[in-house]
């Protein structure tokens, strides 16, 4: 489970970052609240985990699960670091995942060499169809966006499962309070 949360958390960090196709917080200033929903063809309820996503920069960026238990991803200046309730922080090392995803940070053309993304807008919103060009453990993102702020983001694996996270109280473009990167 570990590993799908480093995915995700390495995936909207680059596509926030480094596409030129996906909406960009303001100013790369970014907080947002979230509910996940984790389903599994062999549960029948989903797992629900709830917590925040900060950005200040590009330099910074945190990822806490708050609910069910708390964990805690992030990257600060350059170094990754991973945190389970009151254990002590550990530097995370890239070659332990998937080197795919580690590969696009610092190099947006790695973005449209590995995915395709295609748009469409529905009212004021707009919805992102994202594909791995190469067979990937990832099938498909979906996400939903409004202005410079992302609604819905849905991660379909090929394995049948999915992640599905909703982001409420999103702020972009105002500076984040740096307690919460300590």
């Amino acid at each position: 489970m570990l590993k799908n949360y480093f995915i995700f958390f390495l995936l909207i960090f680059n596509f926030l970052l480094f596409s030129n196709e996906l909406p960009q917080p303001k100013d790369n200033l970014l907080y947002t609240e979230f509910v996940s929903y984790k389903y599994s063809p062999f549960l029948k309820k989903p797992g629900i985990s709830s917590g925040i996503i900060v950005m200040d920069g590009k330099e910074k960026f945190i990822f806490k699960q708050l609910k069910p238990v708390i964990f805690i991803l992030k990257k600060i200046d350059g170094r990754f670091t991973f945190q389970r309730q009151n254990t002590k922080e550990v530097a995370v090392d890239g070659e332990t995942y998937d080197n795919d995803f580690m590969m696009l940070f610092g190099d947006s053309n790695k973005l449209a060499e590995s995915f395709n993304i295609v748009e469409n807008k529905v009212n004021t919103k707009s919805i992102f169809t994202i594909t791995p060009k190469t067979e990937n453990k990832i099938l498909k993102m979906i996400i939903t966006a409004k202005g410079d702020a992302f609604e819905k983001i849905e991660m379909l694996f090929n394995d049948n499962s999915k992640l599905i996270y909703e982001f409420r109280n999103t702020v972009t473009g105002k500076k984040p309070d740096e307690k919460i990167f300590e």
